[in-house]
């Protein structure tokens, strides 16, 4: 039982901090869409014509998918994946491509590229993001298959 405590207490923490990672990095771009849009355009994947429209989408999901992972929404916990592998995607194309540009993680004056100047650094921090992301899978079904158990004890009394 105190096992299952701190598990949750380690969800719940790891929720928050993921979610105020993603509200504040989707929040910065929107305070700044045109930079974001020039980052989106410097990596070259899609054509400059969709670089604005996806600066706006990109960041607003963020910060969607930030607020209901917070609050425990199992479809953000999805989407906040499907967001991480789709920047790894991107962070190792830029990394094998040679592109020297901020990775727009968290906005234009991102403290760690500026300072660090490397996409490296931002796959690293994706990358422990997505380990945390799979703690929080791990908890879901561990909590999904402990409740299973209870109840087919139930059933066969």
């Amino acid at each position: 039982m105190k096992e299952r405590r701190v598990t949750y207490f380690i969800d719940l923490l790891l929720r928050i901090i993921i979610g105020i990672a993603f509200i504040y990095s989707g929040g910065i771009k929107l305070l700044d869409l045109e930079s974001f849009a020039a980052t989106i355009e410097a990596f070259g994947l899609v054509p400059e014509l969709f670089s604005y429209p996806l600066g706006i989408m990109l960041p607003l999901i963020e910060v969607i998918a930030g607020t209901g992972l917070i609050v425990g929404n199992k479809e953000s916990l999805y989407t906040i994946t499907s967001l991480l592998f789709l920047f790894l995607c991107v962070l190792i194309y830029g990394i094998l491509k040679g592109i020297d540009v901020d990775c727009g993680c968290y906005g234009p004056n991102d403290p760690v590229s500026t300072s660090l100047s490397s996409l490296k650094t931002s796959l690293v921090r994706d990358l422990i993001m997505i380990s945390c992301i799979l703690f929080m899978f791990y908890y879901r079904f561990s909590e999904k298959r402990e409740f299973m158990k209870i109840l087919k004890e139930e059933k066969n009394e």
